[in-house]
Formats: C-alpha cells, structure tokens, sequence
C-alpha cells in the first residue's frame, strides 16, 4: 500500500460516520472520471445504480417528469 493511501486510510478512521459517507460519494465521483477516461464504464458491483438505468425511462413514471422537476414553461 502507498504511504497516500496509509495516510487517507488513517485519516478515515477519524471521521464521522456522515463524512464517511460523503467521502464514498466522492471517491465513486472520481472512479467515474477515471473509467470516463479510459472509455470504459464501471460494473454494477462499483455503481449500483447502473443495474436501474433506464428502468423508469418509458414508464408512466417519467412522464411528464420535466414539468414536475422545472415547473412550466412560458
């Protein structure tokens, strides 16, 4: 293991349990820059989520979801 990576290790055992959870949001923010950059996408064991893509995309669930989200439009 890196000394840089040591180090985050121990400074994560400092933490509160809700910093934890931003910092995880964080680190899975810069593996999708890093798999963007490579031109690969992650597996749904690293982001969850995309085993859900698409799931709502022709459901009576996003139907007229831009409206509820931005409110009308002149």
């Amino acid at each position: 293991m890196t000394k840089i990576k040591e180090r985050l290790l121990a400074k994560l055992k400092e933490l509160p349990e809700s910093r934890c959870e931003e910092l995880l949001d964080f680190a899975q923010f810069l593996l999708a820059k890093e798999y963007q950059k490579i031109g690969q996408t992650p597996s749904s064991e690293e982001d969850p989520i995309l085993d859900y893509i698409g799931g709502v995309s022709h459901s009576s669930l996003a139907k007229n979801i831009d409206k509820e989200l931005y409110g009308e439009r002149d």
